[in-house]
């Protein structure tokens, strides 16, 4: 087993002793996995496991970076406060539906405003 690998794997342990419910890939790059919700544009209406790439190299900093991601992305899931606009690239978002940006809008603007006929 190589130290990244090790590394790796000691990261996710701690993980997992957390509860955390994210864990950290090395595809090329660092990448978290995680059962997280649909993005804006899917079709899918319930979380599935999906990967975020965090675009971190494979590297004792990264791991440590990725760990810390990891904790992050897992309270985030935990306080039902995920976003995918945090982790999407830009042309990513640009790319959603007019729907939803009506959607989105919709929401924004009666948080600020009482709704009325």
């Amino acid at each position: 087993m190589t130290e990244i690998n090790k590394l790796t794997a000691a990261a996710n342990q701690r993980l997992k002793l957390a509860n955390v419910g994210v864990r950290i890939e090395v595809k090329g790059k660092l990448v978290l996995r995680a059962t997280l919700p649909p993005k804006p544009n899917s079709r899918r209406t319930k979380p599935y496991q999906q990967r975020i790439y965090l675009g971190l190299s494979v590297s004792n900093s990264g791991i440590k970076r990725a760990e810390n991601e990891a904790f992050k992305l897992g309270g985030l899931l935990a306080c039902k406060d995920f976003d995918w606009s945090l982790y999407m690239e830009v042309e990513d978002i640009k790319q959603l539906p007019v729907g939803e940006w009506v959607k989105r809008f919709e929401k924004f603007y009666f948080q600020k405003r009482k709704r009325t006929h």
